[in-house]
């Protein structure tokens, strides 16, 4: 089957060393059809499973390649050619298991970068991601990329020289802010640290 463009490529962009687009992407197509047709156990697979799976394992390659100088790292149009997304393990338990709604989440975050770049040095942002990771644990994935957004909405409000007091996102998530009242996001609250800090104080208390 022919495969949409957006498809290709939320798979193509998580692989570590890219090389010729074109190509790539075709042979990722490739790969998802011989998915579809059984190549993982004998099974037909449906196109959503299909998909699932290689970003799944595209994404367990890359955990899997990191500190590899690249010309130790398979070229793109290599590793969907040979199948060689079927060779791959779990990822290492240093980086969070749902890492890809993690990432997605961390994205929608005042002043964080694209999921571009942050799939491109996850470690970096390893302490953000964790905490999410473990927000996820109490919250849906849906309703945590809405607080965030909700939050970055009221932070673009603000002027720029107020920006210094977004906090890490690390220790955002780590203490639950997302569960905050709004208000406190709104710039004509930010004077009142003290309603903030008794609010974040009653939040990790509840949820250490």
């Amino acid at each position: 089957m022919t495969w949409p463009q957006p498809s290709l490529m939320s798979v193509y962009v998580i692989y570590p060393n890219k090389q010729d687009r074109k190509t790539s992407l075709k042979r990722i197509e490739e790969a998802l059809n011989r998915i579809c047709e059984g190549e993982i156990d004998g099974s037909p697979r449906t196109p959503e499973e299909a998909l699932k799976f290689l970003r799944e394992k595209t994404e367990e390659a890359r955990v899997a390649f990191y500190g590899r100088e690249k010309k130790w790292i398979p070229h793109s149009t290599t590793f969907f050619f040979q199948s060689r997304y079927l060779r791959t393990n779990a990822a290492p338990e240093d980086l969070p298991s749902q890492l890809e709604a993690a990432i997605t989440i961390l994205s929608s975050y005042p002043t964080a970068p694209s999921q571009i770049k942050i799939r491109a040095d996850v470690k970096a942002f390893a302490p953000a991601l964790k905490a999410i990771d473990k927000a996820l644990n109490s919250i849906s994935m849906v309703d945590l990329t809405k607080r965030v957004k909700l939050y970055r909405d009221a932070v673009s409000a603000w002027p720029k020289e107020d920006w210094r007091y977004i906090p890490n996102p690390a220790k955002w998530f780590a203490e639950s802010r997302f569960l905050q009242d709004e208000q406190l996001w709104q710039k004509k609250l930010l004077g009142n640290w003290q309603a903030e800090r008794e609010q974040i104080a009653r939040l990790v208390g509840k949820n250490s």
